[in-house]
């Protein structure tokens, strides 16, 4: 369902914000509760219709702030919140996605409370939809152009790809890294190589990013017990001990380099995974699992790395013409030889 019309929304105040572990990943000294200068950012479809006022050295702010806007198709409503950082990309710190088509299931129009972040703190905000909603279906496809402007082309918003509870950005990468899915190198020099989770930290190439079938292990639990669908899931944990490397060693969570002499980091006893100190809470319980191969299977089968389909269509009846096969025995079988001995003989 598509939503045509006038959308009111007026942020309040949000709490329990935190920097995430990629904000982190470098800092020496670890703080429980890092001040930020947050502001929201209002995506109807990725595309940016506002933003508030940036905040100083608060996790509390409070905005106050309202934005109306016409939306013609829009589908969902993004918040996405940013760290105001002096140099470089401002830092995600938690989003949170709304469809329009649950408020029209709820059989109100209007929303107004708490919307969970993820992965941390809450946001207040009153919506209000004048509009009708529109069936996808019903609409015939319209051939759509690209518009032209003179507006700056380098001014690209980035975008947010949540896949599997993950939050892919794309990411410069500084030193040579490698891909967490399928183990291969990330080439390139100039420009984002790769993406990036800016909550787990785990890097991938842009081809592979939609291929993750591990969910993101800090993603918020009180989420997954929220959908009622069956879904599909891998939790085999890894036995992590401190190892010293002889050669030069790549972390398979991160991608990049094992730096030392000795302890350089933590390596699984059973599938001989490598990955930083510092990334072993944020490395998914995958242990022995080949997740380029099982992605390949869940694509053949027409299923999606987090979800297994909602519904499973009986099979039709079979016909009364249709002729019955016999089931064959080890009767109906001729051995020509064995192999092996005794219990072993095949």
């Amino acid at each position: 369902m598509k939503f045509n019309g006038y959308l009111k929304l007026r942020i309040g105040e949000a709490v329990g914000l935190q920097p995430t572990r990629t904000s982190q990943r470098h800092s020496f000294f670890k703080k429980t509760s890092a001040l930020l200068d947050p502001y929201i950012a209002i995506n109807v479809d990725e595309c940016r219709i506002g933003q508030t006022r940036t905040k100083l050295k608060t996790n509390k702010p409070t905005y106050n702030e309202e934005f109306c806007i016409n939306v013609t198709d829009g589908n969902k409503l993004e918040l996405a919140v940013f760290h105001d950082t002096p140099i470089g990309y401002d830092d995600f710190v938690a989003n949170c996605l709304l469809k329009f088509e649950d408020l029209l299931n709820s059989g109100n129009e209007s929303f107004e409370g708490w919307m969970n972040l993820e992965p941390e703190g809450k946001v207040f905000v009153v919506i209000n939809l004048t509009g009708s909603f529109v069936d996808e279906s019903a609409q015939e496809p319209v051939r759509q152009f690209k518009k032209l402007s003179r507006k700056r082309q380098r001014a690209v918003r980035r975008r947010i790809h949540q896949v599997n509870g993950h939050k892919f950005m794309a990411t410069y990468l500084r030193q040579p890294s490698y891909c967490s899915h399928c183990k291969n190198f990330i080439w390139g020099v100039f420009g984002k190589q790769g993406y990036q989770c800016q909550v787990c930290t785990c890097v991938v190439h842009k081809r592979c990013h939609h291929q993750i079938v591990t969910a993101c292990p800090r993603m918020k639990s009180a989420s997954i017990k929220q959908s009622n669908e069956p879904r599909f899931g891998i939790n085999v944990p890894h036995k992590f001990n401190v190892h010293n490397y002889k050669s030069p060693a790549f972390c398979d969570h991160c991608g990049s380099l094992l730096w030392g002499l000795i302890k350089q980091g933590l390596q699984c006893k059973l599938c001989k995974m490598n990955i930083h100190k510092r990334c072993e809470a944020n490395v998914a319980p995958n242990c022995g699992v080949n997740s380029v191969e099982l992605a390949k299977v869940l694509a053949e089968m027409g299923l999606i790395a987090d979800k297994m389909p909602p519904e499973i269509k009986p099979l039709p009846p079979e016909r009364p013409d249709t002729p019955s096969f016999r089931k064959f025995g080890i009767e109906d079988f001729t051995f020509q030889s064995v192999l092996g001995k005794g219990s072993f003989g095949k």
